[in-house]
C-alpha cells in the first residue's frame, strides 16, 4: 500500500513539473519578448505552435486516461455491488 502511495505522489510531482515547464516555455515563447523600445524584438520562434500542440495532446491524453479509469472503477464497483446483493443462506450458529 505504501508503494502505491509513493507512486501516486511521484506521478503528481511529475505532473507538477510538466505543467510548470509548459507554462514557463509558453511564457518564454509568447510573452517574454514583447515589443519594447529598449531592445530589438527577435523574430518569432518557430516552436511556439508545436509546443501548444504537444501540450494540448498531453492534457487530452491525461483527461482520457482519467475518464477511462473512473469508468472502469465505477463498473468494477457496480459489478461487485450487484454480486454482493445475492442472498446466501446463513449457517446456523453452533454453540
Amino acid at each position: 500500500m505504501i508503494a502505491f502511495a509513493r507512486l501516486n505522489a511521484s506521478q503528481s510531482g511529475a505532473y507538477t513539473v510538466l505543467y510548470l515547464s509548459v507554462l514557463h516555455s509558453g511564457y518564454s515563447l509568447f510573452l517574454h519578448y514583447t515589443v519594447s523600445f529598449h531592445r530589438a524584438v527577435p523574430d518569432p520562434n518557430w516552436f511556439r505552435f508545436p509546443l501548444l500542440g504537444l501540450a494540448l495532446v498531453v492534457v487530452v491524453l491525461q483527461w482520457m486516461a482519467f475518464t477511462h479509469g473512473v469508468r472502469e472503477r465505477r463498473s468494477r464497483l457496480s459489478r461487485s455491488a450487484s454480486s454482493s446483493c445475492v442472498r446466501r443462506p446463513i449457517a446456523p450458529a453452533s454453540i
